[in-house]
C-alpha cells in the first residue's frame, strides 16, 4: 500500500468536463457527512460532502473509472471540502460487506482513491 501520483490520468477534456460538472452541482444536493471520533464505531472526526448519484455525467465517469480497475469491485463517489470541513488523518481502510449477484457476501475495503 502507498501513494502513487499519476499526472493526466484522465484525458484533459474529460478532466475539465468533470470539474465543470462538479462545480455546477447545486449546493443543496450534496450529501453532508460528519462524525466525531469514536473507537467503538471505528469513526474518525470528519465533515465533508459527497455525491454519488443523480448526475448522469458523473455516473458515467464512475463507471469508466471502475472499468480501469477490472479486478476490483468499485464504488466511486465525488467528495468536496468547503471552508470549515475537515477529516482527521486516517488510512482509508474502511471495511464493508458487499452483496454479490450470486447471493454471496464479500468483505471489501478501499484499495483505490482518486484525488484531484
Amino acid at each position: 500500500p502507498g501513494l502513487v501520483r499519476l499526472r493526466n490520468f484522465l484525458p484533459e477534456p474529460v478532466a475539465w468536463a468533470s470539474l465543470r460538472t462538479l462545480e455546477e452541482i447545486p449546493p443543496d444536493t450534496w450529501n453532508e457527512t460528519s462524525a466525531k471520533r469514536s473507537a467503538a464505531r471505528n469513526n474518525i472526526r470528519h465533515r465533508f460532502s459527497s455525491k454519488r448519484f443523480g448526475v448522469p455525467f458523473l455516473e458515467h465517469l464512475f463507471r469508466a473509472l471502475g472499468a480501469a480497475f477490472p479486478e476490483e469491485i468499485s464504488s466511486f463517489s465525488a467528495g468536496r471540502y468547503l471552508r470549515g470541513d475537515h477529516i482527521e488523518r486516517h488510512d482509508d481502510r474502511a471495511y464493508t460487506d458487499v452483496a454479490m449477484e450470486d447471493g454471496s457476501t464479500v468483505l471489501c475495503s478501499r484499495t483505490v482513491a482518486l484525488i484531484w
